[in-house]
């Protein structure tokens, strides 16, 4: 293996199959690393200050899975603590384990023209804390998200020392934050000293698609079991294609300030292009501080989020990386081109120059989201018999499946939790700005508890 045997002549992807091995004799094994892999595992943890890392061939969402289910392991009426705004992997682990999730419910950002998910606040996570330990039953970890999507940072170093005071570990999914911790750029998690962090290199860095690094540190967790768990949810055969990727990027990021000085310059100059926008409003670093994120809010213009992202791609070739009804987020990195930040700063003057000033949206001045109940575990809720109902006459049923906006992944609705009318009344608006939905079908049904 693998059948295309290295042949030059299996176009069109003959250069990619060059350097596609498996574990062949000399090459090392990713699941018992002793040799190549191990010192670039190594390389790795050393480069982020962090005891030991993993490579990941998987996805942040192997090492999510991985993660919520080592420190699960062997508990009885296991649970965690979690952020409402969670990416779906983490949902999915607490199924596979048959967890409670305690939910932390994340404060939107919704001033100065402003209205993003905000992240993890340390004093909610201290009053959850200080319940769960009133009761007698701590959570099995924290889970916070630094930074999010929008590129708003949460002060993981309070969290840490909160939830560590309580002996609880903390779980950071920092999959938009592998940039962290280098030159110019904010403090990691792994900096942070949270126990399991978990990252995409992909996202932000010089890596291909499905990379991403586990990060272990400290005595509050049992790294031992996180590796078996990694075990079970990679691959038994990891594409050396993808790990040889990670070693690249990582290098990259390694040999000097070159990546982070030009993403800092593009920045700069899109922000200097920005100044005369009369309608589109840039975040300022205040509150997205994840330098690799540009956040357009729309909210004082005539159109939506959703309109913005089309005419960025239809009329100028530009793919934002998400949308919603109030904001376009993109991403820049140091591999940006000098002509992509020139053409995006000239089409937002353009854009903006073609639009009015408008009317907050439907959404706009919304402090918080839907706030469902939870009336069963997720795994009690999805594998419970469910049938199909219109999404508008599902108030006060029990969600069955997955209701997930996507992008970002991070669900509205998880099985066991009570469908409200503002969840649908969110969920009606979503689908009405063209938003792709999964867990509502073409029909407009979603499944709820017979």
């Amino acid at each position: 293996m693998p059948g295309h045997k290295r042949n030059p002549g299996a176009e069109p992807l003959a250069q990619t199959m060059a350097i596609d091995i498996t574990e062949i004799d000399g090459f090392d094994d990713l699941h018992n690393a002793s040799g190549i892999i191990k010192e670039a595992q190594e390389r790795a943890a050393a480069l982020y200050g962090s005891e030991e890392c993993r490579y990941l061939v998987n996805g942040s969402t192997a090492g999510v899975l991985a993660a919520v289910s080592a420190v699960l392991c062997g508990r009885d009426k296991p649970f965690i603590l979690a952020g409402k705004g969670s990416h779906i992997s983490l949902y999915h682990a607490a199924y596979l384990n048959d967890a409670a999730i305690d939910t932390l419910w994340e404060r939107r950002i919704s001033s100065r023209g402003v209205n993003i998910p905000g992240v993890a606040d340390p004093g909610d996570v201290k009053e959850h804390l200080e319940q769960a330990s009133a009761g007698g039953l701590l959570p099995a970890a924290v889970f916070v998200t630094d930074p999010n999507y929008y590129g708003v940072v949460a002060d993981t170093c309070e969290i840490v020392r909160i939830a560590h005071g309580y002996g609880v570990p903390v779980i950071v999914d920092a999959a938009h934050g592998a940039h962290f911790g280098f030159k110019d750029m904010p403090g990691s998690a792994v900096q942070a000293g949270a126990d399991l962090v978990i990252m995409s290199v992909h996202k932000t860095l010089p890596c291909l698609t499905q990379t991403a690094l586990l990060h272990m540190q400290g005595e509050l967790i049992r790294k031992d079991i996180a590796y078996r768990f990694l075990r079970i949810y990679q691959t038994s055969s990891p594409s050396y294609v993808l790990m040889s990727s990670i070693e690249s990027g990582l290098k990259t990021m390694a040999d000097g300030d070159g990546w982070s000085g030009r993403l800092l310059t593009f920045r700069q100059r899109i922000r200097e292009g920005a100044k005369d926008l009369e309608h589109l409003t840039i975040l300022p670093d205040d509150i997205a501080g994840d330098p690799c994120k540009l956040v357009i809010s729309t909210i004082e213009s005539s159109i939506s989020g959703y309109e913005l992202h089309r005419r960025l791609l239809e009329e100028y070739a530009l793919q934002a990386e998400m949308a919603d009804t109030d904001n376009v987020v993109l991403i820049i990195t140091g591999m940006d081109t000098e002509e992509g930040i020139s053409r995006l700063a000239k089409a937002l003057k353009e854009i903006d120059g073609s639009i009015g000033a408008g009317m907050a949206s439907c959404m706009a001045n919304a402090s918080e989201m839907p706030r469902p109940s939870a009336l069963m575990t997720i795994r009690e809720a999805w594998d419970a018999p469910s049938e199909p109902v219109p999404l508008s006459e599902a108030a006060g049923r029990v969600c069955a499946d997955m209701i997930v906006p996507y992008p970002p992944g991070t669900p509205a609705l998880v099985p066991g939790e009570q469908i409200d009318r503002e969840s649908v009344a969110f969920l009606e608006t979503l689908i009405a700005e063209g938003c792709e939905i999964r867990g509502i079908d073409e029909n407009g049904f979603v499944h709820v508890i017979m």
